[in-house]
């Protein structure tokens, strides 16, 4: 009975930021709150072998890695990011998200290099290393906007199959907030 008692404290305490963060990284409210009912039944299950002292980092931990399972099985598009990017942009800088975030853009930008073609390449970095937009590429590098809504769309495409979008995904979750949960 303490344990039921324990346990609903911490269900209710905790239910809607669990979800709320779920939610921010997933894009669905369904999936979040499956994601959501899925963390606390494990939790439910497990709570009397556990010894947790901060519920709130256990669970926010569970959520990341859940979410995480759950965006590689998802289709990665054009929107996904440009968020990342600009989740990137406007983060806050600390010590040990800027080594993450470095060593997770080199991978990517050095993936980029190798599997995209030279002008497609090109357009790609500028959208996203630079954050130009499509009519500022048109105007740089002399092609058409429909030009550069190509290339980065065969550029998501080839990404995608590369299997970079499981580094995308690791800086999407890294500028979300969760950076404070990764030990450097």
């Amino acid at each position: 009975m303490v344990n039921e008692k324990k346990f609903d404290q911490i269900y209710n305490e905790h239910w809607f930021e669990i979800y709320t963060y779920s939610n921010n990284l997933l894009r669905d409210k369904e999936a979040a709150e499956d994601v959501t009912q899925e963390i606390f039944l494990d939790l439910w299950k497990r709570f009397a072998t556990l010894e947790i002292e901060n519920y709130k980092h256990y669970l926010l931990r569970a959520c990341k890695f859940q979410c995480i399972k759950r965006l590689k099985k998802v289709t990665f598009d054009h929107v996904q990011l440009e968020k990342v990017e600009y989740a990137l942009s406007s983060m806050e800088e600390s010590i040990c998200e800027d080594e993450v975030r470095s060593v997770l853009l080199a991978q990517v930008e050095s993936n980029a290099q190798k599997l995209l073609p030279p002008k497609c390449y090109a357009v790609f970095w500028l959208r996203y290393k630079e954050n130009l937009s499509y009519i500022d590429i048109s105007s740089r590098l002399g092609i058409s906007v429909n030009t550069v809504e190509n290339h980065i769309s065969k550029a998501l495409s080839l990404l995608k199959q590369a299997s970079i979008y499981d580094d995308i995904v690791t800086i999407s979750l890294i500028v979300s907030g969760m950076a404070s949960l990764i030990e450097c």
